[in-house]
């Protein structure tokens, strides 16, 4: 089973992430349903590391671009990309990942 790294929107207010995390397990779900390991790391690093502290939210994208590295393709979800998805989007440019992008509501751009 291949892995797919899911990259959508996370930092917002604290209504906006819960918004957000929801649509990431959405968006892993059909990761999922099409045969894909969907790799998220925005659902589970914020359960150890803490998003406001500065150093954390640093180690917290390291953690993921190094997840990033481990999987066949990208997927980028929304039409607007916040800093930490373009740093995501631009290093898998680099590692010549394949990239599909999707609206908000998952359907194929």
């Amino acid at each position: 089973m291949k892995k797919v790294y899911i990259c959508s929107r996370y930092k917002g207010t604290s209504v906006e992430v819960q918004k957000r995390l929801q649509l990431a397990r959405i968006y892993s779900r059909i990761a999922w349903d099409k045969g894909f390991f969907p790799i998220a790391p925005h659902l589970y690093l914020p359960q150890f590391l803490d998003d406001g502290n500065k150093t954390e939210r640093g180690a917290a994208l390291k953690l993921g671009i190094k997840a990033l590295k481990e999987c066949a393709e990208v997927w980028v979800f929304g039409e607007s990309y916040s800093n930490g998805m373009k740093k995501e989007i631009e290093r898998a440019q680099e590692l010549k990942k394949p990239i599909k992008y999707f609206d908000q509501r998952g359907e194929p751009l």
